[in-house]
């Protein structure tokens, strides 16, 4: 297989995960505004974390207090789909497809700053871990900050392979 045929399959590649990506992001915030208004009209039972019981009947409650109980899920949620890195890493192909469009943000410079901030992200998240209940926030904003170094570097990685040729 030649070079050209090559890259020609790793754009369409490419150009896949993107569209993947964009439509499981779109995917979650249309759930989100459908599950608002399902929690509006159809209610939301109150779990053991959210206001119900450990043991016995959990209510079921409707209109304004349906739509806070449903938001504070799913904050709880995304927190925990944040923390776990699954989305961030459906960001990376994104970061990564609008960070080639700046072509002019590469300098030699700054990726010694990038993996100095990266290596500083992942010693506040070891620090984060072991003490998980004073910085929860922060489990939750690092892999986004991971995600757009991680994928600052790739973007790097393939501007130099394409100004090679």
């Amino acid at each position: 297989m030649s070079g050209e045929m090559m890259k020609k399959i790793v754009n369409i590649l490419g150009k896949i995960i993107l569209i993947i990506c964009i439509i499981l992001i779109i995917g979650y915030i249309i759930s989100l505004v459908v599950g608002i208004f399902h929690s509006y009209n159809n209610g939301v039972t109150k779990t053991f974390l959210f206001g119900g019981s450990l043991l016995g009947h959990n209510d079921t409650v409707y209109g304004k207090e349906a739509i806070n109980l449903f938001l504070s899920q799913s904050h709880f949620n995304f927190g925990i789909i944040s923390m776990v890195g699954i989305l961030p890493s459906i960001c990376i192909p994104i970061f990564v497809a609008t960070l080639l469009k700046f072509k002019k943000s590469f300098p030699k410079k700054v990726i010694k700053y990038m993996i100095i901030a990266l290596i500083i992200c992942i010693i506040l998240h070891i620090i984060a871990f072991n003490d998980f209940i004073k910085y929860d926030i922060q489990l939750i904003v690092l892999p986004y900050i991971e995600s757009v170094i991680i994928s600052y570097l790739i973007a790097r990685v393939i501007f130099k392979l394409s100004s090679e040729k």
